[in-house]
Protein backbone atom coordinates (compact mmCIF):
# COMPACT_ATOMS: atom_id res chain seq x y z
CA UNK A 1 0.00 0.00 0.00
CA UNK A 2 3.08 2.68 0.81
CA UNK A 3 4.69 1.53 -2.19
CA UNK A 4 1.21 2.78 -4.18
CA UNK A 5 0.80 5.36 -2.89
CA UNK A 6 4.41 6.33 -3.31
CA UNK A 7 3.98 6.06 -6.91
CA UNK A 8 1.05 7.82 -7.03
CA UNK A 9 3.02 11.08 -5.21
CA UNK A 10 5.95 10.04 -7.79
CA UNK A 11 3.33 10.03 -11.08
CA UNK A 12 1.90 13.31 -10.01
CA UNK A 13 4.97 15.39 -9.62
CA UNK A 14 6.10 14.31 -12.72
CA UNK A 15 3.03 15.16 -13.88
CA UNK A 16 2.87 18.55 -13.15
CA UNK A 17 6.63 19.30 -14.20
CA UNK A 18 5.83 17.83 -17.19
CA UNK A 19 3.18 20.35 -17.69
CA UNK A 20 5.15 23.39 -16.17
CA UNK A 21 8.01 22.35 -18.45
CA UNK A 22 5.73 22.51 -21.47
CA UNK A 23 3.78 25.91 -20.07
CA UNK A 24 7.66 27.52 -19.87
CA UNK A 25 8.30 26.18 -23.49
CA UNK A 26 5.80 27.36 -24.89
CA UNK A 27 5.58 31.19 -23.47
CA UNK A 28 8.93 32.12 -22.37
CA UNK A 29 8.16 35.34 -22.80
CA UNK A 30 5.29 35.74 -20.64
CA UNK A 31 6.78 33.58 -17.98
CA UNK A 32 10.23 35.56 -17.82
CA UNK A 33 7.39 38.70 -17.68
CA UNK A 34 5.44 36.97 -15.02
CA UNK A 35 9.22 36.55 -12.66
CA UNK A 36 10.39 39.98 -13.25
CA UNK A 37 7.01 41.49 -12.00
CA UNK A 38 6.83 38.59 -8.76
CA UNK A 39 10.80 40.23 -8.22
CA UNK A 40 9.53 43.74 -8.34
CA UNK A 41 6.97 43.05 -6.17
CA UNK A 42 8.81 41.68 -3.48
CA UNK A 43 11.73 44.12 -3.86
CA UNK A 44 8.87 46.61 -2.85
CA UNK A 45 9.44 45.68 0.48
CA UNK A 46 12.85 46.00 1.25
CA UNK A 47 13.21 49.55 2.55
CA UNK A 48 10.58 48.27 5.34
CA UNK A 49 12.91 45.85 6.27
CA UNK A 50 14.93 46.91 9.71
CA UNK A 51 18.19 46.06 10.67
CA UNK A 52 18.44 45.33 14.12
CA UNK A 53 22.16 45.71 15.72
CA UNK A 54 21.29 45.77 19.42
CA UNK A 55 23.32 42.74 21.06
CA UNK A 56 20.36 42.58 23.76
CA UNK A 57 17.44 42.26 21.44
CA UNK A 58 19.32 40.09 19.53
CA UNK A 59 20.02 37.48 21.69
CA UNK A 60 17.87 37.15 24.95
CA UNK A 61 13.93 36.63 24.08
CA UNK A 62 11.52 39.12 23.64
CA UNK A 63 9.20 38.77 26.37
CA UNK A 64 8.81 37.69 30.23
CA UNK A 65 12.54 37.02 30.74
CA UNK A 66 15.11 38.02 33.55
CA UNK A 67 16.97 40.37 31.07
CA UNK A 68 14.42 42.32 30.27
CA UNK A 69 13.45 42.93 33.91
CA UNK A 70 17.33 44.08 35.07
CA UNK A 71 17.37 46.09 31.61
CA UNK A 72 14.54 47.98 33.26
CA UNK A 73 16.16 48.01 36.04
CA UNK A 74 19.44 49.07 34.96
CA UNK A 75 17.13 52.15 33.00
CA UNK A 76 15.76 53.14 36.21
CA UNK A 77 19.09 53.38 38.07
CA UNK A 78 21.01 55.48 35.68
CA UNK A 79 17.65 57.63 33.93
CA UNK A 80 19.50 60.73 35.11
CA UNK A 81 23.19 59.79 33.18
CA UNK A 82 23.84 60.96 29.73
CA UNK A 83 23.72 57.90 27.84
CA UNK A 84 26.70 58.74 25.81
CA UNK A 85 28.42 58.99 29.11
CA UNK A 86 27.06 55.28 30.41
CA UNK A 87 28.59 52.58 29.62
CA UNK A 88 27.33 48.78 30.31
CA UNK A 89 29.21 46.22 29.51
CA UNK A 90 32.70 45.57 30.33
CA UNK A 91 34.39 42.34 28.71
CA UNK A 92 37.83 40.79 29.70
CA UNK A 93 39.07 37.98 27.47
CA UNK A 94 42.29 36.14 28.27
CA UNK A 95 43.11 34.28 25.50
CA UNK A 96 43.54 30.24 25.99
CA UNK A 97 42.46 30.30 29.36
CA UNK A 98 39.20 30.44 32.29
CA UNK A 99 38.81 34.13 32.96
CA UNK A 100 37.18 33.35 36.35
CA UNK A 101 40.82 32.72 37.46
CA UNK A 102 41.88 34.46 40.62
CA UNK A 103 45.00 35.89 38.42
CA UNK A 104 42.86 37.24 35.64
CA UNK A 105 40.57 39.00 38.47
CA UNK A 106 43.11 40.73 40.14
CA UNK A 107 44.46 42.30 36.68
CA UNK A 108 40.26 43.32 36.53
CA UNK A 109 40.53 44.95 39.27
CA UNK A 110 44.16 46.60 38.48
CA UNK A 111 42.43 48.15 35.71
CA UNK A 112 39.56 49.04 37.87
CA UNK A 113 42.10 50.68 40.43
CA UNK A 114 43.90 52.48 37.31
CA UNK A 115 40.35 53.56 35.97
CA UNK A 116 38.63 55.04 39.37
CA UNK A 117 41.83 56.49 40.99
CA UNK A 118 44.01 57.83 37.69
CA UNK A 119 42.53 58.72 34.76
CA UNK A 120 40.63 62.13 34.27
CA UNK A 121 38.45 63.58 32.30
CA UNK A 122 36.34 66.52 31.23
CA UNK A 123 32.72 66.32 31.85
CA UNK A 124 30.30 69.12 31.70
CA UNK A 125 31.77 72.18 33.81
CA UNK A 126 34.55 69.77 35.72
CA UNK A 127 37.67 69.68 34.06
CA UNK A 128 39.77 66.28 35.64
CA UNK A 129 37.00 64.82 36.72
CA UNK A 130 37.69 61.12 38.52
CA UNK A 131 36.06 57.99 38.28
CA UNK A 132 33.99 59.29 41.67
CA UNK A 133 33.12 62.97 39.98
CA UNK A 134 31.08 60.80 37.16
CA UNK A 135 29.93 57.61 38.18
CA UNK A 136 25.93 57.01 39.42
CA UNK A 137 26.13 57.58 42.74
CA UNK A 138 23.57 56.17 45.33
CA UNK A 139 20.46 57.75 46.61
CA UNK A 140 20.81 55.86 49.92
CA UNK A 141 21.68 58.02 53.03
CA UNK A 142 24.43 56.02 54.36
CA UNK A 143 26.15 54.88 50.84
CA UNK A 144 25.42 58.73 49.00
CA UNK A 145 29.33 59.00 48.59
CA UNK A 146 30.00 55.52 46.65
CA UNK A 147 29.39 54.51 43.27
CA UNK A 148 26.41 52.47 42.87
CA UNK A 149 27.96 50.04 41.05
CA UNK A 150 31.35 48.70 40.99
CA UNK A 151 30.94 45.15 39.09
CA UNK A 152 33.64 42.92 38.83
CA UNK A 153 36.23 44.13 41.68
CA UNK A 154 33.18 43.23 44.03
CA UNK A 155 33.33 39.66 42.69
CA UNK A 156 37.06 39.41 43.56
CA UNK A 157 36.80 40.19 47.06
CA UNK A 158 33.79 37.95 47.74
CA UNK A 159 35.53 35.02 45.20
CA UNK A 160 36.97 31.87 46.88
CA UNK A 161 38.56 31.10 43.21
CA UNK A 162 41.64 29.26 43.55
CA UNK A 163 44.44 29.40 40.48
Amino acid sequence: MLARFAHYIESRLAAFFAWLGLHIARRPYHVIIACLVTAAVLASGLPSIKSEDDARALYTPSRNNRAEGEWERWQAMFEAVDPQWRLSQFIVYKEGGNVLTRETLEAVQALHNKVTSEIVVQYKDTPNAKFADVCASSSIPSFESTCLCTGLPDLIAASSIET
